[in-house]
């Protein structure tokens, strides 16, 4: 199956704030920040990586 593009959309508060580039911003880890930044480059592409939708398991 293809990968599909994603459009990843920040979260803006009602004052104009982004929280998540805030805290990205005031990461110090700068590998930690690479492999954010990386991840979520991979989830535009439409890359979502292993996972199982919560709504296909059996209960």
């Amino acid at each position: 199956m293809a990968a599909q593009p994603r459009e990843i959309r920040r979260y803006v508060t009602s004052d104009g704030k982004v929280p998540f580039a805030q805290w990205l911003d005031s990461l110090r880890d700068i590998k930690a920040k690479t492999k954010i930044a990386q991840r979520l480059n991979r989830v535009n592409l439409g890359n979502l990586g292993d996972y199982k939708s919560a709504l296909s398991r059996s209960l």
